[in-house]
């Protein structure tokens, strides 16, 4: 096979065309003509980007073109196709689920791009895999831009906005992204894995006793001929498809069976991550990307009672699911922003939520999650957004904090910490204070890595002040220290952890520490 499949329309390049056009509009100063392309290409892929994963579907009618030996492709052209051409079509669709032709077109790009025509399949699942990744970039791109995340284009954001909410609004989108994360990976199962991973194996791997050698489909070649492992592939795929979920939740509430398919696959990474060393460092985006976007659902973009009212039915439908007994660490993180919702709702399950969250060192996980490197060296705009919500989840906790005392009590009084326990003959009793500790400390790592947060938390000052008029364990009074001195990082706080230190009572102050 050797014809030009260049050109914006091809299976190969569609979804990279609409990527670029976000792109230009991205960088600023783009001309009427730089939005038309985006309206064009937007118009033209809108279906597409509904119908997850992005490619037209196996068909027996164009399976019988193929066979014949002549295709007609999406630029018009005619392609007579070689005996090997048709083998290597037919076992690419099959392979990856994939139309007959769209695969035809898939090896034409290949060997224009200098693929051997004899062994053209690792370019062509390259290509195909390119592609899946710039269609959940650019639809990416649009859901940033609708939950005010990136805006894009002064012009443009109002129609992204609509595109986004018009893509989202029957649920179908964010169902079949859900369904994605946990599908088995496009071109079957891995034949090579460097150790038992359990979070991949939470979501559609199959278990690897030991090392194999690299399978037909593992090792590929990118656009400019470099090798590529498929399973990096399917890892960066799966974290695009948690962010997108991510900012889908925050544009439209999920419907109710919407969120439960979020909960579900949540929780299976909650469960997978419980020694969150032990899983592959390609993988923690993923698993903490579906953490964030079922705590995102819960989480209204405005901050008050009256954000919070247009997600009342949807607390309501999860409270079961989300109020699980014996859940993992990091899913009882999803339960504490479900619980803030409810705080703010006035829920009367909201109280008694957040003590068992904190029994179950729901803050210490997510602490845990924000501390990895896999989690500081991801991109600025997904690291950004996650500790934003996390720290508006935060906010909106400390608000109702000061003003129920209960929910301050259980921070150092014992009932917010699992009961003694007895091993080999001893009892071992938790810290009381503990959650006050874990509270400090994810505190104290928000505001080492985005110091600017510490001046949006309108009750921080307050809770300080609360906080170091108490009485403390020596672990939580350490915390205490650690977050006035991580606060400290800016003139500005440091000045208002100066002033709170001169205070005479309590265990935080001058004359007790001095």
């Amino acid at each position: 096979a050797s014809q030009d499949a260049s050109g914006t329309n091809s299976p190969a390049h569609r979804h990279q065309s609409l990527l670029a056009t976000l792109r230009r509009l991205e960088l600023g100063g783009a001309g009427e003509s730089d939005r038309e392309r985006s309206r064009a290409s937007l118009r033209t892929n809108r279906a597409r980007l509904r119908e997850v994963p992005f490619f037209e579907k196996r068909s027996a009618e164009d399976a019988q073109k193929v066979m014949s030996g002549e295709v007609r492709l999406s630029n018009g052209a005619s392609v007579r196709l070689g005996e090997l051409d048709v083998e290597n079509a037919s076992k690419l669709a099959m392979a990856l689920d994939v139309n007959e032709v769209v695969c035809v077109e898939l090896i034409v790009a290949s060997i224009e791009n200098g693929a051997n025509a004899e062994d053209v399949g690792p370019a062509a699942v390259g290509i195909y895999l390119r592609e899946r990744a710039a269609a959940l970039e650019s639809l990416l791109v649009v859901l940033r831009c609708a939950d005010g995340t990136s805006p894009v284009d002064a012009v443009m954001d109002g129609e992204l906005v609509d595109y986004a909410e018009e893509l989202l609004k029957d649920g179908t989108l964010f169902d079949r992204l859900v369904k994605l994360v946990t599908a088995p990976p496009p071109g079957g199962p891995f034949l090579v894995a460097s150790k038992q991973n359990e979070l991949a194996l939470a979501h559609g791997a199959p278990p690897v006793a030991e090392q194999r050698a690299l399978g037909p489909l593992d090792k590929l070649v990118d656009i400019r001929g470099r090798p590529i492992l498929r399973q990096e592939c399917v890892a960066q795929e799966r974290r695009l498809v948690v962010e997108c979920l991510f900012h889908a939740a925050r544009v439209m509430p999920p419907s109710t069976a919407n969120a439960q398919e979020l909960l579900v696959l949540a929780g299976k990474s909650a469960e997978a991550m419980k020694n969150i060393d032990g899983v592959a460092p390609e993988d923690l985006p993923m698993g903490y990307g579906s953490i964030f976007a079922a705590a995102a659902a819960f989480t209204p973009v405005l901050s008050g009672v009256d954000a919070a009212v247009v997600k009342t039915e949807l607390a309501k439908a999860t409270s079961t699911t989300v109020n699980s007994a014996n859940a993992p660490p990091l899913f009882s993180f999803i339960r504490f922003a479900w619980c803030v919702l409810a705080l703010d709702l006035g829920l009367t399950e909201a109280e008694e939520g957040i003590k068992e969250s904190l029994k179950n060192d729901a803050l210490e996980a997510i602490a845990k999650v924000l501390k990895t490197g896999a989690f500081q060296d991801d991109h600025p705009v997904a690291r950004k957004q996650n500790l934003e919500m996390v720290h508006a989840i935060l906010t909106r906790y400390l608000h109702h904090n000061l003003r129920k005392t209960a929910l301050h009590r259980m921070l150092t009084d014992g009932t917010g910490v699992k009961p003694p326990v007895v091993e080999n003959g001893m009892t071992i009793e938790t810290d009381p204070a503990k959650p006050m500790a874990d509270l400090c400390a994810l505190l104290a790592e928000i505001y080492r890595q985005a110091p600017e947060l510490s001046a949006k938390c309108s009750s921080l000052k307050s809770f300080l002040e609360i906080a170091g008029d108490g009485e403390h364990s020596v672990g939580s009074l350490v915390k205490l220290l650690e977050l006035c001195t991580t606060i400290a990082q800016t003139s500005e706080g440091a000045r208002s952890i100066f002033e709170l230190l001169q205070r005479s009572q309590g265990a935080a102050n001058w004359d007790r520490l001095l």
